[in-house]
């Protein structure tokens, strides 16, 4: 969920999501693609600490939430990897 992906740290990020996944991700994605999304993250973490708008659309949510409707809030701004 939105509200787990900003609270988990860079690395927990990178350890835990980004390379347990990474040779499905190569499949789709470039190395270059792979490496935005982990540094999309890093700026969401920046942007949820600073900006209340931010930081109330996740938080917002509940574990009984669908991924894409509580992602719905962010997308726009941290999923324009291309």
């Amino acid at each position: 969920m939105p509200m787990d992906l900003v609270k988990m740290r860079p690395s927990v990020f990178i350890n835990e999501v980004v390379d347990r996944y990474r040779r499905h991700l190569a499949k789709y994605w470039s190395a270059d693609l792979i490496d935005k999304a982990e540094n999309k993250h890093r700026e969401l973490l920046a942007v949820y600490a600073h900006e209340p708008n931010v930081k109330a659309a996740p938080d917002k949510h509940d574990k009984k939430t669908f991924f894409n409707e509580a992602w719905d809030c962010l997308k726009r701004r941290f999923m324009q990897l291309r």
